[in-house]
């Protein structure tokens, strides 16, 4: 989905209408249920702009929606005829039914979505084997496995016969062999950490669970690195048999209660960041001016979140809609933006990350905040 709202975001402003819509196309019986509100929405956009460009774009659209294939359940559309764009992307889950016209495309839905679709690696390990999984978009991909090897010695203290034998030696020879395995193990399970942090890089994952026996997940968790224990949402009971629908249906279960307890205590973090002084900007002001500044690291937003403002021509920094001129610089201030929509092209462009998280800490602040990646005063 990335590469979606990359190719969007290249595509210069327009001179004739673009439009963006997004669909819930899930309704089986009958098929398209979305119908009656497209064709009342592009009536009512038709009498409004009054321009021809914007009929053409429409009615390819509607012709290209009668080809969507059965299983879509989601899909997002972009067209303008002048210069000619027309983008589809089929979704595996709906959208809420939206269509919009501007000089550029709308993406806010598309980052929400991949905000919503983490993607994460599951570990299932005993003590002598271990499974990677990676889950991408309630889609579960083939495992990477290591085994551990064991190269068994005779256990201490028994005769030829293998009946118990307990000498002055038998307690040291115990302890040794104990400390063999404990070895063999911790070998075992760095190789597994090692293998999970080139899948996760080479993934670009975003968050880890670990499942199976309490001790060998616990044992792992303390090899892990800080960067992979920073990722890690859950530790959970699993057989090293279960197969691919059981550790999905699980891991599914499992992530939307521990995602959105990691996001409320991150948005609590920001908060009391914020008040400390340190690396934290809060409210829609502060954000604005380091979203322009490329100094956001991670975006937090109500889902309520919602407002506009004006960006100015000269200096691209944002005002509000109500202000004549620039507060910054008294430059020309464009058309009135949608916030959301405004913020998310922002990160986009910045390489931030964008969440939506419903915590109550940032409704005093007017339901946004972010983490920034150095102090505002380093910035000239």
């Amino acid at each position: 989905m990335h590469a979606e709202i990359s190719e969007l975001l290249a595509i210069e402003p327009s001179a004739a209408p673009l439009i963006s819509l997004y669909l819930d196309t899930s309704s089986v019986q009958p098929r398209r249920d979305y119908e009656p509100w497209l064709r009342g929405r592009i009536k009512q956009l038709s009498q409004l702009l009054q321009d021809p460009r914007f009929d053409k774009a429409a009615a390819r659209v509607q012709t290209e929606l009668e080809k969507l294939e059965p299983q879509v359940r989601g899909v997002a559309v972009f067209a303008c005829e002048d210069p000619e764009i027309f983008r589809v992307y089929p979704a595996d889950e709906p959208y809420e039914n939206h269509l919009s016209v501007g000089h550029a495309a709308v993406i806010y839905p598309l980052v929400r979505r991949l905000d919503e679709q983490l993607a994460l690696a599951v570990v299932v390990a005993d003590s002598e084997q271990a499974r990677i999984y990676t889950v991408r978009m309630g889609k579960i991909a083939e495992a990477v496995a290591v085994t551990q090897t064991l190269e068994r010695p005779e256990k201490p203290g028994r005769g030829a016969s293998g009946a118990p034998r307990h000498g002055a030696g038998y307690g040291a020879s115990q302890l040794k062999y104990q400390r063999y395995l404990r070895l063999q193990t911790e070998h075992y399970l760095k190789e597994v950490a090692s293998v999970l942090q080139r899948v996760v890089e080479q993934e670009h994952l975003e968050a880890l669970m670990l499942a199976g026996s309490e001790r060998i997940t616990k044992e792992l968790e303390n090899l892990l690195p800080q960067s992979l224990q920073e990722k890690l949402l859950e530790r959970a009971r699993l057989q090293l048999t279960a197969g691919q629908d059981e550790i999905l249906k699980l891991t599914l279960a499992q992530l939307g209660s521990s995602l959105k307890a990691a996001r409320m205590s991150r948005a609590s973090s920001l908060v009391q960041e914020f008040r400390e002084g340190g690396l934290a900007v809060l409210g829609v002001s502060g954000c604005l001016r380091n979203l322009a500044r490329g100094q956001v690291e991670e975006l937090l937003l109500l889902p309520t979140f919602e407002g506009t403002a004006r960006l100015c021509w000269s200096c691209n920094q944002a005002a509000p809609v109500t202000a004549e001129a620039c507060p910054t610089c008294l430059g020309e201030l464009g058309p009135e933006l949608d916030l959301r929509e405004l913020m998310a092209r922002q990160a986009e462009e910045t390489g931030a990350l964008l969440e939506v998280v419903d915590a109550p800490e940032l409704k005093a602040w007017e339901g946004v905040g972010a983490w920034l990646r150095y102090p505002e005063e380093r910035v000239s």
